[in-house]
């Protein structure tokens, strides 16, 4: 289109001188020359308008031959970019993929990390509730040892009380030993038929189980020279102080009012409540137990 309008420019320009040298002649003087100018006019506008004509196509030719090639190497750049697209769009959908399964496996670790931050925040209260438990049982324990520690000093105490008691009847005891060693001379007054009184308190049928498990038996007068010696013993042990009263091997647990030495021989019917025996020179007397069925001695 430039080259169209140069030449167009050009012609135009020359009809004009032609034209001004025309118009300064006569018409008559110069008429053929006009016309000749004018086909010369028209001969270089036909040249002009055909070169126009041939750069046009020429232009074209160029400019479609240019186009072309920019239209292949903007095919070429967009098969370029539309790969290059497509791979970076494949990329993107590779990362998308990618980042997709990230998500959901960064979704379920915190799913396993909630549930394991529930499971360790129970574990936490449970062994809260603990500590506060051991510490109520350390409480407890701690309360528990001051009360056995006030315990062992009151023990401790009454120990040392006892102590101090063991002491003293220690001591009396060997005081006790002492008046004894008085007594064994005169158990030689006993005779041949020794007796063991006992200074425990004891019923009837205990003391008579005592004796047994000592091989023994509870004492059983047939004879007026036993008598003697058991009295002998009774009078010397009652001004020691030692015993006075003492169960003899008589009883009427069989039959009611029927006496009975522990040979099953019978001694005398009792119709009293006290019944008094002469021995020699001194005086017993046998009282009937009435919740035992039994008799003692007591020295008078």
């Amino acid at each position: 289109m430039e080259l169209v309008n140069v030449y167009e420019s050009d012609n135009h320009e020359t009809c004009s001188k032609y034209n001004k040298m025309g118009l300064n002649r006569d018409g008559d003087t110069y008429a053929n020359k006009d016309r000749k100018l004018r086909n010369k006019c028209v001969v270089l506008s036909t040249v002009c308008f055909s070169l126009m004509c041939i750069f046009l196509v020429a232009a074209i030719v160029v400019l479609h031959i240019k186009l072309t090639a920019e239209r292949e190497v903007q095919a070429t750049h967009m098969l370029q970019s539309s790969s290059r697209d497509q791979k970076e769009k494949d990329l993107l959908q590779n990362s998308f993929s990618s980042l997709s399964q990230k998500k959901l496996e960064l979704e379920t670790r915190v799913k396993d990390l909630t549930a394991e931050k529930d499971q360790l925040q129970s574990n936490f209260s449970s062994l809260s509730q603990k500590k506060l438990e051991l510490e109520t049982k350390v409480n407890d324990l701690t309360a528990e040892k001051s009360q056995l520690q006030r315990d062992f000093n009151s023990l401790n105490e009454k120990k040392l009380e006892l102590e101090r008691r063991v002491t003293s009847l220690s001591e009396e005891l060997k005081k006790e030993a002492s008046k004894r060693g008085h007594f064994i001379k005169y158990m030689l007054l006993c005779g041949s038929g020794w007796f063991f009184v006992s200074t425990e308190l004891k019923s009837w049928s205990d003391s008579r189980q005592y004796c047994r498990d000592h091989g023994a038996d509870l004492i059983i007068i047939k004879s007026e020279e036993k008598q003697v010696s058991l009295c002998e013993c009774l009078l010397m042990n009652e001004r020691n102080h030692t015993y006075s009263l003492v169960w003899i091997g008589l009883s009427d647990s069989e039959n009611e009012g029927i006496m009975k030495w522990n040979t099953h021989v019978c001694a005398v019917a009792l119709n009293t409540e006290i019944i008094t025996v002469s021995m020699t020179s001194h005086l017993l007397s046998l009282y009937k137990a009435a919740e035992h069925q039994c008799l003692w001695l007591i020295i008078e």
